[in-house]
């Protein structure tokens, strides 16, 4: 999702914003945590024992439905950690997006150096097992 706002403030010309530059992603944590593939919101909510609330791929409706995950995963004593950060530079951009794409090739090399090279890629680990 970051990577598609960042396109997006440089289409647009504006700075990209440095709280979207880091994430935890709750597949990936929920995957980890719980040791099982990685699947959909749907699927993860199910094993979590919910249903899903709202309209798929609504914004408001699949965020809320996230938080419900992290509200669980934190329930069940899992530490949550950002796990991703926004890639960097156009070499990046080019691998996800392809070489010809006209954003790619506008990307500045201050944009990139905006970018925070740090990044934290630690996991949740435990015991707790939704998927044994």
């Amino acid at each position: 999702m970051s990577r598609f706002m960042f396109l997006q403030c440089q289409n647009s010309g504006i700075p990209f914003p440095r709280w979207a530059k880091r994430w935890i992603n709750i597949r990936k944590t929920f995957s980890n945590f719980y040791g099982c593939k990685r699947m959909s919101l749907r699927a993860m909510l199910e094993l979590a024992g919910f249903e899903f609330e709202g309209q798929p791929h609504s914004g408001i409706d699949d965020s809320r439905n996230i938080a419900r995950l992290a509200i669980r995963l934190m329930e069940d004593r899992c530490e949550l950690i950002v796990n991703e950060r926004l890639f960097h530079g156009k070499a990046a951009l080019a691998k996800t997006f392809g070489a010809s794409n006209p954003t790619v090739k506008a990307v500045s090399k201050q944009a990139a150096a905006d970018l925070d090279s740090s990044s934290d890629e630690s996991e949740c680990k435990d015991e707790a097992s939704l998927c044994s």
